[in-house]
């Protein structure tokens, strides 16, 4: 599966979520990212799970995040305390 988000400025984020024998391999690429200073490339790590969490009244509206937990290094869009890597909020 790819999520494909853009950057304030166009830019496309790709992430690539596949999953095979029972291991999920995760793909962050921001190399497109013209503005994404020295951090920006391709970086890649294989994760346990899937969860979803419902989100009510925080202020940015009802929704439903998508992460990805027990992964071998933590990429992307992420909360580091947390060691959770976000892949996607379907706003209700």
């Amino acid at each position: 599966m790819r999520i494909t988000s853009y950057t304030i400025e166009g830019d496309p984020i790709l992430n690539d979520v596949v999953y095979k024998n029972g291991v999920i391999k995760y793909t962050y690429d921001s190399s497109r990212d013209k503005h994404g200073g020295k951090a920006k490339g391709k970086y890649k790590t294989q994760c346990k799970k899937i969860e979803t969490r419902e989100i009510t009244g925080d202020g940015d509206g009802d929704r439903t995040e998508y992460i990805l937990t027990g992964c071998e290094e933590i990429i992307g869009t992420h909360d580091s305390d947390n060691e959770e890597i976000y892949i996607l909020n379907k706003w209700k």
